[in-house]
Order: structure tokens, then C-alpha cells, then sequence
């Protein structure tokens, strides 16, 4: 199957192109929708299923959760993980803990208050 690069401000027109080139896709063969969202994916897919009848075997992704799954065994192989957001706030609240207020300087007087972490 031929690879398209479609450039064009109408997202009408994008997603045209796109149904159109699922259509020209196997329905059984494996696919990955890459999408700014996950709900984007899933709705073209939908209109390409609808299109055809069905379709099988399609994975839907974001471009930072495809990076994700790409750095997974590298990462891991090197003894490290991801961090989230809400992982580096937990990471921040317990150094604070941690450190206590003494140690933070001006902040130590807000130390003890909620949204700390995440102001930081």
C-alpha cells in the first residue's frame, strides 16, 4: 500500500483522504491509527468500519504514547522508567517531606500546605 502525505487546512479534506486510504486497507490486516488523541483515532476508525463494514486488527495511539511504547524496552533494559506528571509531583511532595521545612528556604514557610508539590 502506498504511503500519502496529505498537507491542507480543511480537516474535512484530511479526513477524507484518510477514510479513503482505509478503504484501500485489508480490513483483516493490522493497522496503527496514529492520531492527535485517542477519540480522534477511534472516530476515523469508526467511519472507515462503517464505510466497509468492518474492520480488524487496528490499534489506536497518540504520537507521545507511541514514544512511550518505543522507549519501554530501552528504558527498561537500563533499569529506568518513565516519569509521569503525577509521579514527579509524588517525587516533589516526599523530598519536601523529607527535607523539611528548615531546609527549603523561603518555602519552608508554605512546606506544610497543600499544592506545594505541584507548584514546584
Amino acid at each position: 500500500m502506498a504511503r500519502r502525505l496529505i498537507v491542507s487546512g480543511s480537516a474535512a479534506l484530511r479526513l477524507a483522504e484518510a477514510e479513503a486510504w482505509l478503504g484501500e486497507h485489508d480490513p483483516a490486516a493490522p493497522l496503527l491509527c496514529l492520531a492527535p488523541s485517542l477519540e480522534a483515532a477511534g472516530d476515523l476508525l469508526r467511519a472507515a468500519a462503517r464505510a466497509r463494514g468492518a474492520l480488524f486488527g487496528c490499534q489506536r495511539a497518540t504520537l507521545s504514547r507511541l514514544a512511550a511504547a518505543l522507549a519501554a524496552p530501552v528504558l527498561a533494559a537500563r533499569g529506568l522508567a518513565p516519569l509521569s506528571g503525577l509521579s514527579a509531583e509524588a517525587l516533589v511532595a516526599r523530598t519536601v517531606f523529607r527535607l523539611g521545612p528548615a531546609a527549603l528556604g523561603r518555602y519552608g514557610a508554605v512546606a506544610d500546605r497543600p499544592g506545594l508539590a505541584r507548584a514546584l
